[in-house]
């Protein structure tokens, strides 16, 4: 039960909350074979050339032009049909597709972490919203197994990227996180581990089939 593992060690890791700025990628500082720390994003600052100029087209054009992709295929919308802010019919895109816009989230935390850019937060924490107002009160998320295909969940775990998607939420969360110190994403995805450890594991229901 690897997998089972790894999300109670998610649930009791993120729940630290001391040092957000001063955490790197990585966070190594319970692991007994570190030898090296890293720096946080924000610490490393790329002098005028090569890189430099990749970093602003990412953040000027990349960044804005893949949420705009997100919205004009109906992505962003999965999330705000299922509270009532779309009025979009169905599940729109593939059944993983929720992780594109968690991976849209964490590229532009990235961003944040390089430098202030209050614009861009603010088209983040819209997004947290509306994905977060798709939570159920159990805590589960995904908007391919809300509403007619709840039956369904965990069910077809050789398709349905459920464990996929939690990943990169939670992937997400902690970049944002680490971008603002701003809990409301991370405290998302922690509801939906807690959901997940009080149903499944080596005594209860069995997450991988």
């Amino acid at each position: 039960m690897r997998i089972f593992f790894l999300l109670v060690v998610a649930a009791v890791t993120l729940n630290a909350d001391e040092g957000w700025r001063e955490q790197g990628i990585l966070f190594l500082d319970h692991s007994p074979a570190a030898r090296m720390r890293d720096l946080p994003v924000r610490a490393v600052k790329m002098a005028p050339g090569f890189w430099a100029d990749r970093m602003r087209v990412n953040a000027d054009s990349s960044v804005p032009t893949m949420l705009k992709e997100l919205e004009d295929h109906g992505i962003v919308n999965n999330f705000r049909r299922l509270s009532g802010r779309s009025t979009q019919a169905a599940h729109e895109g593939p059944v993983y597709t929720d992780s594109d816009v968690y991976k849209w989230i964490e590229g532009a935390a990235f961003v944040l972490q390089s430098g202030d850019r209050p614009e861009l937060r603010a088209t983040i924490d819209k997004l947290i919203d509306d994905i977060l107002a798709a939570q159920e009160p159990s805590g589960y998320l995904n908007t391919y197994y809300q509403g007619d295909k709840a039956a369904l969940r965990f069910t077809e775990m050789h398709r349905s990227h459920e464990l996929y998607c939690l990943g990169h939420l939670l992937q997400a969360a902690i970049a944002y996180y680490r971008a603002t110190g701003d809990r409301k994403l991370l405290d998302g995805g922690i509801k939906f581990v807690n959901y997940l450890i009080a149903d499944f594991g080596p005594t209860k229901r069995p997450l991988l089939t």
